[in-house]
This record gives C-alpha cells, structure tokens and sequence, in this order.
C-alpha cells in the first residue's frame, strides 16, 4: 500500500485519485434498480449507510446528479478516511462504522458488487448480497461467501419477504 512504501506521496496520490473518483462520477451509471431501491428502503424508514472505497464526496456526485437531496436522505456515507489505507475493504471498519451508527441491534444486510465487499461483510459478521449482472462475477461473489446475488437492486424488492425493512 501507498500509506506504507511512499507515505511521501500518500496525500498527493489520494488527492489525484479523488479527483478522478469525482470526474468519473459526473457520468457514472447506478446499478440497475438503485433509485427503486433506495426510494421505497428509504420510505420504509429502512436505516441506508452507503460504505465505499471512495472518497466520501463521491456517493453525493453520483446519486444526487440523478435524484437531487438524495444522499442527505441516507443515514450515512463512509469511505476512505484521509491519509489512510487500512480501513478500505476488505477490512470492515468502514462497514464497522456505519453499523455503530445503528442504535439498536437491528438485523442488517451489507449490499455489494466486489469480493471485497463480501469478505468486509464477514470480517464485520454482516450477511452480504452481491449485485453483479456478469456470470463469473456473480459466481465470484457466491463463492467468496455472499448469501444471495442478484443482478438487479430491484430484483429485492419484488421477492416475497424481501426487500427492505
């Protein structure tokens, strides 16, 4: 990692790769079913936390250029911490912190499309559903522990006893 062979540079490079991460969101497509999804989680009065790799910024760049206000709906946005590596997945702490914002112990579901995600999810103790619409990444993500896979977001919501509570 960066942080530990160049920590000179670790600042700089983490700025050039949130720039980026924020160019990239201006034109980045959500996973299928997302907006869906989100909306009726949202007004199940579901708890949503997005956690991420990215700078935090990111999640408001992209779900706010399809739905304005949107991410001051969620409950929470973590990503990558400044001048640190060792939070991102595959580490949970990212996911930690969100379910520490959590009030209760109420059941929990961690949503993802990378390995990464699903071994965060059990480092954290958390079920994980991967989202991929690829065969073999779908295949990767059963095999790396995700309880389900679906291709779509909204695939949750039209399953009976599924979708968010």
């Amino acid at each position: 990692m960066i942080g530990e062979h160049a920590p000179q540079v670790a600042g700089d490079a983490a700025d050039v790769v949130t720039r980026l991460e924020l160019e990239a969101a201006r034109t980045a497509p959500l996973q299928p079913g997302a907006l869906e999804f989100l909306d009726e989680a949202l007004a199940r009065s579901a708890r949503v936390f997005v956690v991420t790799n990215n700078d935090p910024g990111v999640v408001a760049a992209v779900l706010d250029r399809h739905v304005p206000g949107l991410t001051a709906r969620l409950h929470g946005v973590h990503g990558r911490t400044a001048g640190r590596t060792d939070d991102l997945k595959p580490a949970p702490d990212l996911l930690l912190r969100a379910l520490a914002q959590v009030p209760v112990q109420l059941p929990s579901v961690f949503l993802g499309d990378s390995v990464t995600d699903v071994l965060a999810g059990a480092a954290a103790g958390v079920p994980v559903v991967g989202v991929a619409q690829d065969a073999q990444r779908r295949a990767d993500l059963l095999a790396a522990g995700a309880r389900a896979v679906v291709a779509d977001l909204g695939e949750l919501l039209h399953t009976p006893g599924a979708g968010p509570a």
